[in-house]
């Protein structure tokens, strides 16, 4: 046995640019392997935004997480913290293929979300038929 995995990072993001974050990625020290994501084992200890975890997926050292009930049009959430408990639903359900990743504190997730344009005008000032300003 080598040394588990540790959950090192996590950020929020808008995947369909709609304005609303719909994933969460939780960056680990390690590649992943997992037999099947456990929406158990993830948690909002911190949640002002109300998110769910609906499903997720690994890639390399990446557990993106899809969740819901943000609020609609912001890309910001305040602080919002995950956590991963290794065995609340499927025990070590993340594992670098030998060793499986143990408890994680409250990591606060950070916003990688790009921002969304929520309303444009556009101005022909001098009449001109020309634009004069966006």
């Amino acid at each position: 046995m080598g040394q588990a995995p540790n959950l090192v990072s996590a950020s929020y993001k808008d995947t369909n640019g709609d304005g609303t974050i719909d994933r969460i990625d939780v960056v680990y020290d390690k590649n992943i392997a997992v037999s099947a994501f456990e929406v158990g084992d993830w948690t909002f200890p911190t949640n002002p935004a109300s998110l769910s975890v609906v499903s997720g997926s690994v890639s390399g050292t990446t557990v993106e997480i899809t969740v819901t009930n943000a609020p609609a049009n912001t890309t910001v959430l305040g602080i919002t913290k995950v956590k991963y408990t290794a065995n609340a639903g499927t025990p070590n359900s993340i594992t670098d293929g030998i060793d499986p990743a143990v408890t994680s504190g409250d990591i606060t997730i950070t916003d990688a979300a790009a921002p969304q344009v929520s309303d444009l005008a556009i101005y022909d000032t001098d009449f001109d038929g020309l634009i004069d300003k966006i």
